[in-house]
């Protein structure tokens, strides 16, 4: 083996085992999709949404009580309703949580839900709910999205102004990778082809 087959080899090794190890919080993104349902005079129903928004992976958990959890932080929500764009990041460290609620820990419907508060008035909400209880099996934050099949009613709803809103249906909910997991995945097949040919 070359020297630098064996120093790439190193590499990738010493990173293999630090990824091992507990990994400190990171942002976690979810992407969405969905439709206006709601008859209001800002947008006709049937105008198609889609956005994003950010959470800590590794929050602190504001409040629990027996089958309900309310985490923080929540970074931002940004999109658009058809051609016009949205954007909020919390008002305060406070204007923004993850609410989730299991029946089988005690809940009284398995319930997800991202909020943010995003500056006077402007506020987004997704709601995920489903009465059978098989949509989650705790009240952890998930890190992956809810099953939106599972759910009997998935809904948004976004205020731009004091009395300028719509809501509708959310259609698909999606994690984003984190964008360093494909340069992981990518210098581990450069490894892999560079010990094959050394």
């Amino acid at each position: 083996m070359s020297r630098p087959t064996r120093l790439l080899a190193w590499v990738l090794s010493a990173a293999m085992l630090g990824a091992a190890s507990p990994a400190p919080a990171f942002p976690v993104e979810f992407g969405f999709t969905g439709v206006v349902t709601a008859e209001d005079a800002l947008f006709p129903v049937g105008t198609q949404i889609s956005g994003s928004y950010f959470f800590e992976s590794v929050p602190t958990s504001v409040s629990t009580l027996p089958g309900l959890a309310r985490y923080r932080p929540v970074y931002s929500v940004s999109g658009s309703v058809g051609v016009v764009p949205f954007a909020f990041a919390p008002e305060t460290p406070t204007s923004g949580f993850i609410t989730v609620s299991d029946v089988s820990a005690g809940g009284g419907t398995d319930s997800y839900q991202f909020q943010l508060m995003g500056g006077t008035p402007g506020s987004f909400t997704l709601t995920l709910e489903d009465d059978d209880g098989v949509m989650l099996s705790n009240v952890d934050l998930p890190l992956a999205p809810p099953t939106l099949s599972f759910a009997e009613r998935a809904t948004f709803s976004i205020r731009f102004e004091e009395d300028e809103s719509t809501s509708g249906d959310i259609t698909s909910l999606f994690l984003i990778p984190e964008p360093s997991v494909g340069v992981l995945l990518a210098l581990g097949v450069a490894g892999l082809i560079a010990l094959r040919r050394g």
